[in-house]
């Protein structure tokens, strides 16, 4: 009899189907922020939502695909994505839409359940992508999530509009970061290339600045796009240059005490607004190596062995 092919096989193109899948709704999400402020939101089939609908629909029929080896939760987050849907459209209908000064633009119930339910879907897709060795696809998948959870914390960054919790915010914030890069290291080596990912999709409203964007504008101050890239993307060239035959607990430390530094740095530095937060770069980078280690610490927990999460680069 002939064996049936697995999905996500080694060498399969479909590999590449599930983080480009993830990247598209990234992508959604931003553009729909991006749209409740220049344009509004008249219905629930606004562009940015059929964008983002019809990536869910492919990342459904992938997990289907796969459905003899996919954790049993996976239906459930799913099932909460779709439900958030219509549960968006009746909190905009009874509480009205939020502004982009209103926290609840990140942080609304429904928005918080399909957040924190595609991060739930794009872990359990790197963990397949980790089994199969898919390198490249495993890179996308990773800056895709990177992505989805700096955009869930937004509230609690000192460099967003709302600073939740203050300086305590961006500790944690910090550390979440740590976790992530720490992460991403036992995985793979160069940062980079999915850093710079990561910096197009979240810097996607900054291309689209024309009209009434510029209220956001006010609201939120931002530097030049290519100012912003030079300092986004400098602690990852820092990292691959300096840290490339170091270990993960080292490339860890020196990508936050660069990221503390250039990034946090340059905005306090550059933008009149940030400077009153200078004296918390002393701290958070003093926090840098607990941080790294606090990741270290944590992963070594969940896969002691080390043969779940390994470097495949």
């Amino acid at each position: 009899m002939k064996q049936k092919k697995i999905f996500l096989g080694k060498k399969s193109w479909q590999t590449v189907c599930f983080p480009v899948t993830s990247l598209v709704i990234i992508a959604a999400i931003n553009l729909d922020g991006f749209w409740h402020v220049s344009i509004g939101r008249d219905s629930l089939f606004i562009l940015p939502h059929l964008i983002l609908y019809s990536g869910l629909v492919f990342l459904f029929i992938f997990l289907y695909r796969t459905k003899g080896s996919v954790p049993k939760i996976t239906w459930l987050l799913a099932a909460l994505v779709v439900i958030s849907g219509p549960f968006d459209d009746w909190w905009h209908t009874n509480f009205g839409v939020e502004q982009i000064n209103d926290l609840l633009i990140v942080w609304s119930p429904p928005h918080l359940m399909v957040e924190l339910s595609l991060i739930g879907l794009f872990l359990i897709v790197l963990k397949k992508l980790v089994i199969q060795n898919a390198k490249f696809s495993l890179t996308l998948q990773w800056a895709a999530i990177f992505s989805l959870v700096l955009i869930t914390l937004m509230p609690l960054d000192l460099l967003s509009p709302y600073q939740v919790l203050g300086e305590f915010g961006g500790l944690i914030n910090i550390f979440v970061i740590g976790l992530l890069v720490y992460t991403y290291f036992e995985l793979r080596r160069s940062y980079l290339f999915p850093l710079l990912v990561v910096m197009f999709l979240l810097s996607i409203p900054l291309y689209l600045q024309e009209g009434p964007i510029t209220d956001f504008q006010k609201f939120h101050e931002h530097l030049p796009i290519i100012t912003l890239a030079v300092i986004f993307l400098g602690p990852a060239a820092i990292v691959d240059i300096f840290g490339v035959t170091k270990s993960n607990l080292f490339k860890t430390t020196l990508f936050l005490l660069a990221y503390v530094g250039i990034f946090l740095g340059g905005h306090v530095l550059l933008i009149d607004g940030y400077r009153q937060f200078w004296y918390v770069l002393p701290v958070f980078g003093i926090i840098a190596y607990p941080s790294a280690l606090f990741s270290y610490k944590i992963l070594n927990r969940i896969d002691p062995t080390g043969k779940k999460l390994h470097n495949v680069a």
